[in-house]
């Protein structure tokens, strides 16, 4: 990080975000020991899966690309090394479209696991990354980017 940029604490920014995911994907297999699926037909544990998929994996990579494009860190721990601020295409819909992306991707994983219990971890996944990701890399993007970044901010919505 820059000198200017505030020092992370405690939990915040420590694991990346694909480690929460692979850690809420973990829990959620773990519940299909614990809790057996609802009774939903076949399709629709199939098909719900695939439509959240989907554009978990558009908005996903979409978002990695504009990140290349404008040639700065998709880093998630260390949001101090941002060298631009992109806020067109998907960004212009989500502050943090890869963060979506892996809510969806949890979602469908849910869907498919049918079961009450792998639902909840999503909630948990989305404050957690919130609360030690997010809000972090907004204190850094405020104070690399000023103005910029609170405008930013006030047009466009953090998840979705």
């Amino acid at each position: 990080m820059t000198q200017n940029t505030p020092q992370p604490t405690g939990l915040e920014l420590k694991i990346p975000p694909v480690a929460v995911f692979i850690i809420a994907t973990l829990l959620m297999l773990a519940t299909r020991a614990i809790l057996a699926p609802f009774a939903i037909p076949a399709t629709i544990r199939i098909a719900i899966p695939i439509l959240c998929l989907i554009p978990a994996a558009i908005v996903g990579l979409g978002a990695v690309r504009s990140f290349a494009r404008a040639k700065t860190t998709v880093n998630p721990t260390t949001p101090g090394a941002a060298s631009t601020l992109v806020t067109t295409g998907i960004y212009a819909l989500s502050r943090n479209p890869m963060y979506t992306a892996l809510a969806f991707a949890l979602l469908a994983l849910a869907t498919w696991l049918a079961n009450g219990i792998s639902l909840l971890i999503i909630p948990a996944f989305i404050l957690y990354l919130t609360r030690f990701q997010i809000i972090p890399e907004e204190r850094a993007l405020t104070q690399i980017f000023g103005v910029e970044y609170k405008a930013y901010q006030q047009k466009t919505r953090r998840w979705l």
